[in-house]
C-alpha cells in the first residue's frame, strides 16, 4: 500500500468528509470510498479498482461532497420507498 497515496486518502477524509474513509479489500478488488456502508448497495456504489492504488485514485477522482450526498441521498430514498410499501 502507497504510505503517500493513503495519506491523501486521510487527508481529503478528514477535510470534506467529517473523517468517513472506507478500505475494502475482496478476492477480486479493491473499494475506496468516503461513506460509511450500511449494506450491500452502499458498498457496490464505493469507486472499485483491482488493485488498491486503482480504487484509491477512483475515490479521489470522484471525491466531490456532491457525489457522496448523492449516494447518501439514494439510500435514504431507498429505506423511505422501504418503509412506505410496508416491505421494511
Amino acid at each position: 500500500m502507497d504510505a503517500k497515496l493513503v495519506d491523501k486518502l486521510i487527508q481529503r477524509a478528514e477535510r470534506d468528509f467529517d473523517g468517513h474513509l472506507t478500505i475494502l479489500r475482496f478476492t477480486t478488488n479493491w473499494r475506496v470510498g468516503f461513506v460509511t456502508p450500511d449494506e450491500r448497495a452502499d458498498i457496490d456504489g464505493i469507486p472499485v479498482g483491482k488493485t488498491f492504488e486503482d480504487a484509491a485514485k477512483a475515490a479521489l477522482a470522484m471525491s466531490t461532497a456532491e457525489h457522496w450526498k448523492k449516494i447518501q441521498d439514494a439510500r435514504i430514498h431507498f429505506w423511505q420507498n422501504l418503509r412506505e410499501t410496508g416491505a421494511a
